[in-house]
Parts: C-alpha cells; structure tokens; sequence
C-alpha cells in the first residue's frame, strides 16, 4: 500500500492534468470536508483527478492528507487496518502476510485501533483509499462508514471501480456525499474544455455528440479523441476499435466473466432491448444472467435507463458500437446469427429501418432481398443512399431471374446518375414512344419481366416523392418502354407521373406531349395506335421529335377504365397550369384540388405548389405565405419533395414579403442544403440582401446542368445574370444571358425572367451584339415581376454610415445633426446620397436597405 501525508491539501497528492475538465456535479458536490465520501465508476471517470482537483481548493478548511493505494495483493480485514495505521503514523506499510492468527495470538489492528490513533487531533485529517475494490473483505465497509462517523476530523474518502456494500451504507449515513458515473460524466461544456486542453478542439454540436454517444465518459471520450479523427471543422470521426479494446480493458476490471460479456455483446446488437427482445435473442444459459448483468452495467454507467420506459434499456450510441466491434471481432458467426434473428423481428414489428440494418449485417442476402421485397416503398422514398447500399450487396440474379420489384430497383436506384441514353433523349424532348417500342436503339430492353413496369411506376412514384426528379422521369420512361399496350391503367399511370417530373425539371413541351398522350381518348384511330405518334407527325413536334423509326403510339386510355390514378389526377390538373405559369399565361384554377386517397395524400404537394406559384403571381404573397405555414405544420411527415417545391417557392414569398430572415431560416433548416434546387433559392436570396459576390459563387457549373435540369439552370442563369453585372464582370453577364436566354427559347420558360430585376436584364443586353440571343429579353419578359427592388451593393461612405445608423434610431434630424456636429441642412445632404445609392425614397426604405445589407444591426426580435 502507497502513502502520502502532508500539512497541505496543495502538496502530495496526485497531478492534475493540464486538460482536465471537472464534472460539474462532483464540482457542486464537494464544497467542504464532508466525513464521508464515496466515489464507485469504472476505470476512467477520473476519481482520482476530481478528488486531487478538490483537495486542493485554497478555500477548504486546513488539513493533514494520507492518500493510500490499496495494492493488488490485498490479504483482507487486518491487513488493511495494519497498513491504515501504518500511514497514520508516517511509517512505511509492514511487509509479509499480515497479522497471525491463531491460540494465543495478539489480535491485528481495528477500527478501534485507527479511532484511539486519531483521539484528540486539532487538525483535520483527510483519509484517502484508492482502488478499495481490491479489498476483499466486504466486512470493513461498515467498519469504515462507522469510524468516520465517529471520530471528529477525520474525513475518509473512500474510490472504488466496483459497486461496494459501502454505497448503501453511506447513502444512509449522515453528512455522506456518494457519487456515481453520472456525478462524474463530462457535458458538451466540459468536453470542449477537454479538447481544448488535447489540442483537438471541437465545434460544440461535435462536443455535445462526443458526451452523448459516449455517456459522457471521461477516459472514453479521451480515448475517442486520441484515437479518432478530428477533422479540419471541428468534427470527429470516432475509431470503434479504440473504443472496444478500451472496453475490453474495463469489462475486465469489472470480473465479470467471458459468459456476462457476451450478453452484453448480444444485447447491443439491438439499439434498446426489452425483456421480450432478450428472449428472443438469447438463449436459456443467457437470459438467466441477464438480470445481474444488467444491474452491474446500469451501476456502472455503461447501460441507461430509456427515460419514460421502466423496463427498456440502452447503450449511448459509440458505446454501442465499440460492444458491436468485440462481437464482430470475437464471434462473426455470432454476430451475423443475432442480426438475422433482429432483422426477422424488426420485420414482424414492421421496423422497416430496423430490418433493413439488421439484414445487411446478416450478411444474408435471402434475408436482405425480402426485407427489400417487403419494405421498398419506405426506404425509395425515406432512405435512399442505404438502399442503394443494400442493394450494392445483393448478387447478381440467376439465370431464373428475380422479383420484379428487385429488377425494379437494381436498374433504376443503385445506380447514382441516369444512363447515357436517356440523358440524351432528355435533351431532345423526349419523344413519345409505343410500349414496349425499341426506338432508342442503345437502349433496347431485355425481354420484360413479368410485373417489371407496375413495379417500375411503383419506384417512380418513390422516386418522385423523394425529389429525385430525374430518376423518377427515367423510371416513368423505362416503365412504358416495357409494358404492353394493353395495360392502359398502368401506361396512364406511367405517362402521367413523368409528364410531372418533366415539368417541374423544366421541360415543358415534353411533359405536355406525355401528359396529352397518357389521357388522350379515341378518335376514331385503330386501337394499335394514336394519330400524331409517329415519326416526324407535327403533333409529336417538340425539340427534336421522335427519334426516327418510332413505332405507332399505344392505344388511348378510354373513358370504361376505372377513376383515374393518383398520378393521373394531378398531372392532368398540375402540368398544364404549371406550364401556363411558365410561360407567364392565365390559368384558372379550380377552388378545391382533387380529393386523394390517404396514401397518395403526399402528391398534393405538387398541387399546392402550383397554388403557391399563382399566390406569387397573383398578388397574395400574405395569403399563399400563411397557407404554406398551415400545410406544413399539418403535414409534419411530408417528404423529401415538399423541401423542393415548397422551400423554394416559400423563398420567393418571403422575398416578395421583404422577409429576408425567414427565408435564410428555410433554408438553412432544410435537409438538401448544396443540392441544385437549393443553391438556387438561396443565390436569389443572397442577390436581393445585395451580397452579389456570393450570388455569384453559387453560380458555376450552369453549361452541364442546363440540358437535363432546365428549371434550376436557368434561375440560376438569371442570378448569375444579374450578380455578374453589378460586380462589373460584362462578359460572364453576357455569357449567362446567352444561356438563359438559350434555355427560355428551347423550354418556353419565361416567369423566372420577372423574378430578378428587369433593368439589369436589359443593361446587359443592351451591351451584347445585334442578333444575339440576349436581345429577345424584352419579348420574353414584358412586365415586372413580383419581388422588390434588389438592394444595391453600392458603397456608402463612412459619414453616410453613420447618418444611416442615426436614421434607424427614429431620431429627428435636429438631434442627428447635434449628435453628429454637423448642420441639419449637412444631414440632409447625406439623406439624398443614401436614398440614391440605395435606390430607396424614403427613411423607412433606406433603414430596411442598411439592414439588408449589414450596414445597421438588425431591429430587436429580427432574425439574422
């Protein structure tokens, strides 16, 4: 046993680390001296440093210290006793076995013995036992609890890894402070105090992520740190092989067998387990231990409580995944097995993300192809990237073939990007084809799968609803290129679900053409085919036309089929009024759109988005604004599309309603932030708060997605139109003009020209040769739009300023000049220069214009 004794509580005790973050709780806790403290964690919860960092406090009262170190060779009750005494009296601990017992022998040292040692001391006397769990005689805890009860100035501090029958006693004793894992465990604030003091700083969501998913252990958290990968942002990339040889090490400490660990193995398999999930992954041997196990973790801190769930239990999630390590490591048959075994549970509880999970590290691909089979319609539309990596792990089919739904997915959502192809087809009007045709000839179909184009439309409409505007068209297209001419319903279904991707990518005639072709009735034609549909027909028209050799069209679908699809009733309604929008036409909305079925409910999106669009247009900005807020608080589960269409177009509302901070708050709020669609939105939100520079930089890369992502293409043309020319760069400006202008003749889109400022427009046509493309912008767009007045980036001068700044305070023009010792007549002047650079006419306007661009801080309750 190791000593140390001082006149101190600053001088022999254990250093404290330079990066050292105290637990608040302890912190709180240990004020004074109390007679009795208990600290039980595991290894790494920093006992030792918080009860040295304590000690040392200048405001505790005067004491002597004897820390002792329970060694590992602890031979029981009188050893202990002898080797306190021992420190008592400044000696060394006595080697050998300890006291003799026996006839005759002279009884070892007691509680009796320390108490008569301590009689009469003036000073008070700290007691340090580190590492008492190597104390195996669980009759000297009461022994301890009494002693600091009774003797006056001691104060006995008592560390230990395992739970001791100490804890309950001095849970009862008066005065006792105990602390656990918990009082230990570091918060967000601590743990970037820790970084801090590593040399690995954080951000403070990575810190919070690092405490919560590591319980806020403190030695796992510096292990994580040490191990990981701190990135350049301040995020950590965290290694679980670290983690799990460092939990090796603490199960071990703990003792409590190789047959306890893997349960706690199997247990982490699940994310929470419950008494059922424990009978259903572990076996009778198991299950018996499990009560015990659980108990020990739980006192440990390397299990918790599902708050609000009495019998639901749960790792931290890093925690979990170094457990997860050391059974994949120690047993991979194990591991696969009780996946499996989740993965069938999750499927019998219609867990869809669970199954899924599971099913890939069963690494069954039986058991992954039914989850697919089972599940497909949640994940194309909720989880993508892990179904596209679900489905990386599947093997080829065989010569039999496989389900339709899985043929489905693996042609049109593992790959990341569409095929050539189609991307080519895209860019010359995708022609209308006949079922089941060959006319593309790269693209000729393997014979058709039974079932393969329901199942086609099916991965369309999920494609769809996730925003995968590009993908679903390609689904949509494929599914007609593989069904027959009979299946009308279906070819309707098909015809109509592109036609939306293809008008809300941009490419109108084409969405026209499929939508006039999926709801087309007979016209006296023969039921092979539509008039019009053929090669080179001027109905088909569009850009390019159909590709040469097309077959007949299918036959119409006929007024004898049941009710229209889901897809069928609002492509009818959405394509031609969004088109009319487009083109800058009247259109003329129904009141009430049509009433879906509850599992279709989501395509109303596309429908409210066009009533959006016409609120924009039509002077209700208010209305649509309040209408939008209303949907979504309605529709909390609404998906990936609804950030498409609705954000954007919430953007330009806000933009109309001059709410510049609550379309920032869209945007940064929504989960597709750097996609197209986004960078457009906020690029015109940057245009109008007059940051032309970073307009500008979202701008790039407009050549290649002008062709296939019409819509995106050129609104972010139009940005760049603008931002370019108010930064002075005359040939980018030309050069996006030719663009946009370029994309507007081959679409028929013209509403994104009334949604910048026209006289910018004009400024650089006016600049470009007689005959180019950019000279057209006046027939192209002939009215204003409905957004204000772009603010203007130009400089103020520094007196300008300031009066700007008094401006905003609602201060008279007298007291302005007074407080800026200048004449009124001075201020006034400077009044005008502002209004002219900030083409603004009024106080109100000018303030609002300073604020918009950062030259006055923004009013109380004002969003950044």
């Amino acid at each position: 046993m190791t000593r140390a004794a001082t006149r101190s509580a600053g001088r022999g005790l254990p250093r404290v680390p330079t990066a050292f973050a105290a637990p608040p709780a302890a912190s709180a806790a240990l004020t004074g001296l109390p007679p009795l403290v208990v600290l039980q964690a595991p290894r790494g919860y920093g006992k030792t440093t918080t009860v040295s960092a304590w000690l040392r406090r200048p405001e505790l009262p005067d004491h002597d210290l004897v820390w002792l170190t329970v060694p590992a060779s602890a031979a029981g009750r009188e050893q202990l006793w002898s080797l306190v005494l021992g420190g008592l009296d400044g000696d060394d601990p006595p080697p050998g076995p300890g006291p003799v017992h026996g006839p005759g022998a002279v009884p070892g040292p007691g509680p009796e013995t320390v108490a008569a040692a301590l009689a009469g001391r003036r000073r008070h006397l700290v007691l340090v036992l580190d590492s008492y769990e190597r104390q195996p005689d669980h009759a000297v805890d009461s022994e301890l609890v009494q002693l600091a009860q009774t003797v006056e100035r001691l104060h006995l501090v008592v560390l230990t890894r395992t739970p001791r029958p100490l804890l309950p006693l001095a849970l009862a004793a008066p005065d006792a402070v105990v602390l656990g894992p918990r009082d230990l465990a570091l918060g967000p604030a601590e743990v970037l105090a820790l970084t801090a003091g590593l040399g690995r700083p954080l951000t403070a969501a990575a810190a919070e992520r690092l405490s919560a998913g590591l319980a806020g252990w403190p030695g796992a958290i510096r292990v994580a740190l040490l191990s990981g990968d701190v990135t350049e942002t301040g995020t950590i990339v965290t290694d679980p092989a670290g983690l799990a040889a460092y939990l090796r090490v603490v199960l071990g400490d703990l003792e409590i067998g190789p047959a306890a660990v893997d349960v706690l193995t199997a247990l982490a398999v699940s994310e929470s387990f419950t008494p059922a999930t424990v009978e259903e992954l572990l076996d009778g041997s198991e299950r018996a231990q499990v009560e015990s196990v659980l108990g020990r973790m739980l006192v440990a801190g390397l299990l918790r409580q599902v708050p609000g769930e009495r019998s639901r239990f749960a790792y931290s999630p890093l925690l979990r995944a170094a457990t997860l390590h050391i059974l994949r490591e120690d047993a991979p048959a194990r591991h696969r097995a009780l996946h499996a075994r989740a993965a069938e549970r999750a499927r019998d509880a219609d867990d869809a993300t669970g199954a899924l999970r599971h099913a890939i590290e069963s690494e069954d691909p039986g058991l992954l192809a039914c989850v697919l089979t089972q599940f497909w319609r949640r994940y194309v539309r909720d989880d993508l990237p892990r179904l596209r990596a679900a489905l990386a792990l599947l093997p080829e089919p065989d010569a039999v073939g496989e389900p339709p739904v899985l043929a489905a997915l693996r042609s049109q959502v593992r790959p990341t990007e569409q095929p050539r192809w189609f991307l080519d087809a895209l860019r010359s009007g995708l022609p209308v084809i006949a079922p089941g045709s060959s006319a593309v000839a790269v693209a000729s179909p393997a014979p058709a799968t039974p079932g393969l184009p329901a199942a086609l439309v099916g991965v369309g409409t999920g494609l769809l609803a996730a925003g995968e505007l590009l993908a679903a068209a390609h689904s949509f297209y494929e599914a007609v290129r593989q069904a027959t001419s009979a299946a009308r319903a279906l070819l309707a279904e098909a015809g109509s679900g592109l036609a939306v991707a293809l008008v809300l990518l941009g490419h109108l005639e084409a969405a026209q053409r499929w939508q006039e072709w999926a709801t087309r009735r007979p016209t006296g034609a023969s039921a092979g085919g539509l008039p019009g549909d053929v090669a080179g027909s001027p109905s088909a028209g569009g850009l390019g036309g159909d590709v040469a050799g097309s077959a007949p069209g299918p036959a119409p679908v006929t007024a004898e089929l049941a009710a229209p699809g889901p897809l069928t009733e609002v492509g009818r309604l959405a394509v031609p009024a969004l088109t009319a929008l487009d083109r800058l036409e009247e259109i003329a909305l129904p009141q009430v759109p049509p009433r879906l079925a509850d599992a279709d409910r989501w395509l109303e999106i596309v429908l409210v988005y066009v009533w959006a669009l016409q609120g924009l247009h039509g002077g209700r900005v208010s209305e649509s604004l309040l209408g939008l807020e209303r949907y979504r608080v309605q529709t909390p589960t609404a998906p990936a599309l609804a950030d498409v269409l609705l954000t954007a177009v919430q953007v330009d509302l806000c933009i109309a309603a001059e709410e510049y901070p609550r379309a920032g708050e869209l945007l940064a709020a929504t989960a597709a932030v750097g996609q197209p669609w986004w960078r457009a939105a906020r690029a015109r939100l940057d245009l109008f708060l007059g940051e032309d520079e970073r307009a500008l930089s979202r701008t790039e890369g407009l050549e290649r997605m002008a062709p296939v992502l019409c819509r995106t293409a050129l609104r972010l043309a139009l940005v760049r139109v603008v931002a370019a020319h108010r930064t002075g760069r005359r040939a980018v400006a030309a050069d996006a003009l030719h663009l946009a202008t370029a994309v507007a003749e081959q679409t028929g889109m013209l509403r994104p020209f009334v949604l910048v400022p026209r006289g910018d427009l004009e400024a650089v046509a006016a600049t470009m040769q007689p005959g180019a493309p950019g000279q057209t912008i006046s027939a192209l767009a002939a009215d204003d739009g409905p957004l204000p007045r772009v603010a203007q980036a130009a400089p103020l001068s520094a007196r300008e300023i300031r009066v700007l700044r008094e401006l905003a305070t609602g201060r008279p023009v007298a007291v302005i000049a007074r407080r800026l010792y200048v004449s009124e007549s001075t201020v006034k002047t400077q009044m005008r220069s502002i209004y002219r650079k900030l083409g603004v006419h009024s106080r109100e306007d000018a303030v609002r214009a300073g604020r918009r661009l950062r030259l006055v801080p923004a009013a109380a309750g004002e969003g950044r």
